[in-house]
């Protein structure tokens, strides 16, 4: 089932943060392009989709950024099912959100199989 989870991470910085480095943040940190996708696009897609997911940030200097801290759990459709404010909050909502996702993917799967 965990072959089916990924984790994506969209740039606020996309001047600094290009699709090269990008890799090579990923390639050093061993972070397989299987489970991982580093997402960057123009400044106003960017904005776009940080007003989608109620995220905010500012540029508060040359080269730093004052932004939310907000994990979003989306299903395969791309609807929010899950939105951890904080990061020093407790994961549990958040894991099982994805644990129930996966199970009910995984579910449908097997009585799609089955139908055939």
């Amino acid at each position: 089932m965990l072959d089916k989870f990924g984790i994506v991470l969209v740039t606020i910085d996309p001047k600094r943060d290009t699709p090269k480095t990008m890799k090579a943040f990923r390639d050093q940190h061993k972070l397989s392009p299987k489970r991982w996708t580093f997402l960057h696009g123009t400044p106003d897609q960017i904005l776009e989709l940080a007003v989608l997911l109620g995220v905010k940030y500012k540029k508060t200097s040359k080269t730093d950024y004052a932004h939310s801290n907000i994990i979003t759990t989306l299903d395969q459709k791309g609807v929010i099912k899950y939105r951890q404010l904080g990061l020093a909050q407790n994961p549990k909502k958040t894991v099982d959100t994805i644990k129930q996702l996966l199970k009910h993917k995984h579910k449908h799967k097997h009585r799609h199989k089955h139908k055939h």
